[in-house]
C-alpha cells in the first residue's frame, strides 16, 4: 500500500468522498475549513490500494488526530501505521517547538472502531468530553434581548478580518487564531456572510460574535459555533442574544434544524445552550497519547528516515 501527501484537488476530492462514505457528518464540516490551510495539507498523509484510497490522517494546528479508513482497509497494520504516522509528526513538532505536547484526538462516544484503534495504541481517555446540541428551529420562542445600546451586525467582510481575529483571540484567551484560519472559515463552502455576527457596544467596540453557517451535504442543518464574548463584556445577555439571532437567521436561509458545540467543562455556553432549548445529541471523548521515548520504537518500526 503506497502513501503520499496531498498533491492535487482529485485527492482532497477522495478524501472528501471516504468521509461522507464513512457517515462522520461533523467531521465532513470541519473537514471542509482545515483543507482551505496549506498547513493543514502538509500535515495530512494518505493511504492509496492502487487508484483508491484507504483512509487518511491529519494532524491539526491544535495537536488534534483526524482519521478515516475505508471499511475495507480497517485493518491492524495500516491502523498502526496511521498512528506511529500522527506520533512521528507530533514528535517532530515537539523537537521543533521544545515541547512535550500530547497527540490528541477527539471521538464519537459511538464510534466503536476509532475509539479501539486509539485504545490499542495507547491513547489515555480524558475526564474532558465535546459536547454536540441540536435544537428544532420551527417554532423559536420571543427574541433574545440585548442590553441597551448594543447592536448586532454581520461582519463586514475580509477587509474586517484583522478585528475579527482579534475579538475572537480575546474572547477565549488564545493565541490559536489567525489570519489564514479566519479567511477559511469565511470561504468555506457552508459560510453564510449574513450570519458571521459581530455585537457591538454603545461605543462601537466589538464585544462577541456568533458564527453560523449550512451543512453543505444537508442543508437543512445548521450550526451556531463558535460563539464568543470577550470578558469585559459577559454576564450581559450578549451570548445568548448572538445565537439566538443567528438562529433566526439559519430559520430564514431554509435550516430546520441547528447543532451547537462546546466543551462539557464550558458551564456557561452549556447554560446558554439550555436556555434556549438545545437538547444534547452527542458526546464525543477526548483521548491523549504522550509522544516521547517510549514511542520511538514503534514509529521507527513503520518509518525509514525521510
Amino acid at each position: 500500500m503506497e502513501s503520499t501527501f496531498i498533491k492535487a484537488d482529485k485527492d482532497i476530492a477522495a478524501m472528501r468522498t471516504l468521509l461522507q462514505k464513512s457517515g462522520e457528518q461533523s467531521m465532513l464540516v470541519d473537514f471542509e475549513e482545515m483543507l482551505l490551510l496549506d498547513s493543514i495539507r502538509a500535515a495530512c498523509r494518505l493511504w492509496w490500494h492502487g487508484e483508491s484510497l484507504a483512509g487518511f490522517a491529519l494532524v491539526d494546528g491544535y495537536n488534534n488526530l483526524w482519521f478515516e479508513l475505508d471499511e475495507a482497509f480497517r485493518i491492524q497494520d495500516l491502523e498502526k501505521e496511521v498512528v506511529a504516522w500522527g506520533a512521528k509528526l507530533m514528535s517532530q513538532r515537539n523537537s521543533i517547538n521544545s515541547r512535550e505536547d500530547t497527540l490528541d484526538v477527539c471521538l464519537s462516544a459511538r464510534n466503536d472502531w476509532q475509539l479501539g484503534v486509539v485504545e490499542r495504541a495507547g491513547f489515555s481517555r480524558q475526564a474532558i468530553e465535546a459536547l454536540s446540541f441540536r435544537l428544532g428551529l420551527a417554532d423559536l420562542g420571543p427574541e433574545m434581548a440585548l442590553p441597551v445600546g448594543y447592536v448586532i451586525r454581520p461582519a463586514i467582510g475580509e477587509v474586517e478580518v484583522d478585528d475579527l481575529v482579534s475579538l475572537h483571540r480575546q474572547a477565549f484567551g488564545t493565541e490559536h487564531m489567525d489570519r489564514d484560519q479566519r479567511l477559511a472559515i469565511m470561504r468555506a463552502p457552508g459560510y453564510v456572510p449574513a450570519l458571521d455576527l459581530v455585537a457591538l457596544t454603545p461605543a462601537g467596540k466589538m464585544a462577541g460574535f456568533c458564527i453560523g453557517s449550512l451543512d453543505t451535504q444537508k442543508s437543512e442543518i445548521g450550526y451556531t459555533d463558535p460563539i464568543g464574548v470577550i470578558p469585559t463584556e459577559r454576564h450581559k445577555g450578549l451570548a445568548p442574544a448572538l445565537v439566538d439571532r443567528c438562529l433566526r437567521g439559519l430559520k430564514n436561509e431554509g435550516a430546520r434544524e441547528a447543532r451547537l458545540g462546546t466543551s462539557s467543562d464550558n458551564v456557561a455556553m452549556r447554560g446558554v445552550a439550555e436556555k434556549l432549548g438545545f437538547k444534547l445529541l452527542e458526546r464525543r471523548c477526548w483521548y491523549s497519547l504522550e509522544v516521547g521515548d517510549a514511542l520511538k520504537s514503534i514509529i521507527n518500526s513503520f518509518f525509514e528516515e525521510d
